[in-house]
């Protein structure tokens, strides 16, 4: 793990590519980036999955929402399996 600005990051890899999320144990659900979810290989990347769920930055304003995905994301020789929300943030991604 890596502190930038006071925040700690995380290298890891979902469907063989690398990303950096923030790790952030005071988020209600993962996300991900539209961008970074684009840059995961077209053959390996599965289809979003619709939701009904609604998000809201620390600022109370809407986050867009695109989808679903459950995925294994790779930290070393770690690996979970969680489901994270495909939306427009800027960084790659963030954990819970």
């Amino acid at each position: 793990m890596d502190l930038w600005d006071n925040d700690m990051y995380t290298k890891c890899k979902i469907l063989n590519e690398s990303f950096t999320f923030l790790v952030d144990n005071g988020s209600t659900a993962s996300l991900m980036s539209k961008r970074a979810y684009d840059q995961i290989d077209h053959l390996q990347k599965p289809k979003l999955i619709e939701t009904q769920n609604k998000l809201k930055g620390a600022d109370s304003k809407p986050i867009k929402l695109y989808g679903k995905l459950n995925v294994s994301i790779i930290f070393g020789r770690d690996q979970i399996h969680q489901q994270i929300l495909v939306c427009g943030i800027e960084s790659d991604g963030i954990l819970v």
